[in-house]
């Protein structure tokens, strides 16, 4: 209950303050504070967490909203291929990148597999042009 306080005011002050860099920082922290009590919450406010610090780093070019989003790619990866398919290719040259120049072509077949990783489905048939 007292985490839930910290986080409504954490995102309080985020919407007074959206480029404030400790705010996305501490609400990641209360991410990983909060996975044990609560997985579920914990990585959608990391999803959050992340598309606001991706949008971010790319309106003002900004290091540590970028190597907060890594963290947060990070902290979803072992749950989720998507994330972790991103983060294992952060730090490639463009050039040598396979999954994120291809990312919206193979979005469907990624969210597919992790319907299976999740027991969602239990098969998973893929036809698409090479």
């Amino acid at each position: 209950m007292r985490e839930q306080k910290i986080i409504d005011s954490l995102i309080d002050w985020y919407r007074r303050e959206p480029e404030n860099i400790q705010v996305l920082s501490d609400l990641f922290g209360m991410c990983v504070h909060i996975e044990n009590d609560d997985f579920e919450y914990a990585h959608k406010l990391n999803k959050t967490v992340r598309n606001e610090s991706a949008k971010i780093a790319v309106q003002n070019n900004s290091i540590k909203h970028l190597e907060l989003y890594k963290k947060s790619l990070l902290f979803d990866a072992p749950h989720e291929l998507d994330a972790y398919l991103q983060y294992v290719e952060f730090d490639r040259e463009p050039e040598s990148r396979f999954y994120l120049p291809r990312r919206k072509q193979l979005e469907e077949v990624v969210r597919g597999m992790q319907q299976l990783v999740d027991d969602e489905l239990d098969l998973l048939t893929v036809s698409m042009p090479p």
